[in-house]
């Protein structure tokens, strides 16, 4: 598990409360391809800043790598969003034309980064970790 699994759960939980007042977003018509194009840079991005890891969580967290003060939320390389909302994806939906709830997509979506690495980087670590030798 992830350490950062109780957050997750935390979230988690009020997420389904939320489902009980019909908060909630269809989606229908849409492959999970178009899906995934559509949500992983923006919706699920501001998701993850906003309500999963918002700053004042990710403030009393220290690079992972060097100690310096935070600055990233880091999925992790063959971890990153659009992986992780696919998984996510596969999970609730079966097949490309099931109608799914938004709220059970984010759900999912949370549930995946529990068995990732993700964590909290410096603004130097983040980028050494996206350099690509060739």
């Amino acid at each position: 598990m992830n350490r950062h699994t109780e957050q997750f759960d935390k979230i988690i939980k009020r997420e389904r409360q939320r489902t009980d007042k019909g908060i909630t977003i269809n989606l229908c018509d849409d492959s999970n391809e178009t899906i995934i194009k559509e949500f992983s840079s923006n919706t699920f991005t501001n998701y993850i800043y906003r309500t999963v890891i918002p700053d004042s969580y990710m403030k009393r967290y220290n690079c992972i790598e060097c100690g310096e003060p935070a600055k990233n939320r880091c999925h992790g390389i063959g971890e990153e969003r659009p992986l992780l909302l696919e998984r996510a994806l596969n999970k609730i939906r079966a097949n490309n034309v099931e109608k799914i709830k938004m709220i059970d997509l984010k759900i999912a979506f949370i549930e995946e980064h529990k068995n990732t690495s993700f964590d909290f980087k410096c603004v130097e670590c983040h980028k050494n970790e996206k350099i690509i030798i060739i």
